[in-house]
């Protein structure tokens, strides 16, 4: 099972948005009422990371895959607590009218809903809207945990099975299960390293078979990465600024 996986830039050391001490919401100080939901989580800064180019934000990149799978809109969140290390997200107001996407299976009626990532951008990310782009940029991403956000109930058999137990109104945690593939890859990492190198030459290859002979190694699973749903108020993020970012294969 591949994955979309995006090398995120060396980024990111103690200058994150109003980074190193206590922080006031990122979009200001005036009341806005009850969150519509509150998530917890701790930033982590990779080895080798070092100070971001540009300010970054926290926000939700909504995949708005219904007509063109390639799309994206990101708006930046409320945060506060102490970044890089705890942090809250606050969610005050639906998402935009454009990250929801139609779908009708199952039912003669459209039934829209919202899926997103969570993930620390840089502040010019916000206005990019392919997706791919988005990922080439961004300074991390929690890739065990997604978002939806619906205005009514979706049945599980109107999202073509892909959330177990449908979508519920408002904001929705889910926590992401992927294949399981390790097993089969490393049986099969010895055979595939020895023949990079061959290209055209069949005696090279027929030399790494008889080496790391890979017919007996585990078959590879079949099918999408698929989702549970989570505790939005129990569960703790974790997004790893500078590293690998990688994300489930669900669509």
């Amino acid at each position: 099972m591949t994955r979309l996986i995006a090398n995120a830039p060396a980024a990111l050391a103690l200058s994150l948005v109003c980074m190193a001490a206590a922080c006031d919401p990122q979009t200001g100080d005036a009341y806005k009422g009850e969150p519509l939901a509150t998530l917890e989580g701790k930033i982590q800064v990779a080895d080798d990371a070092t100070p971001p180019d540009e300010a970054a934000v926290a926000a939700i990149v909504w995949h708005t895959f219904y007509e063109n799978d390639g799309e994206a809109t990101s708006e930046a969140v409320d945060v506060g607590g102490t970044f890089p290390a705890d942090f809250t997200l606050q969610l005050f107001e639906p998402p935009p009218p454009e990250a929801f996407n139609e779908w009708s299976e199952g039912s003669g009626d459209p039934h829209l809903f919202a899926i997103g990532y969570i993930g620390v951008l840089p502040q010019s990310a916000l206005a990019l809207t392919d997706q791919q782009a988005v990922w080439e940029v961004a300074y991390g991403v929690e890739s065990n945990f997604m978002i939806t956000y619906a205005d009514e109930f979706v049945a599980e058999e109107q999202t073509e099975g892909v959330f177990p137990g449908g979508v519920q109104p408002g904001y929705q945690l889910w926590s992401v299960v992927y294949v399981d593939n390790s097993a089969a890859e490393a049986c099969w990492e010895p055979f595939n390293e020895c023949i990079e190198p061959c290209g055209e030459e069949q005696a090279c290859f027929d030399a790494c078979f008889a080496a790391h002979d890979p017919t007996g190694c585990p078959e590879f699973a079949e099918g999408h990465d698929t989702f549970e749903p989570a505790d939005i108020e129990a569960e703790q993020l974790s997004i790893v600024l500078g590293g690998e970012i990688e994300l489930p294969n669900w669509f």
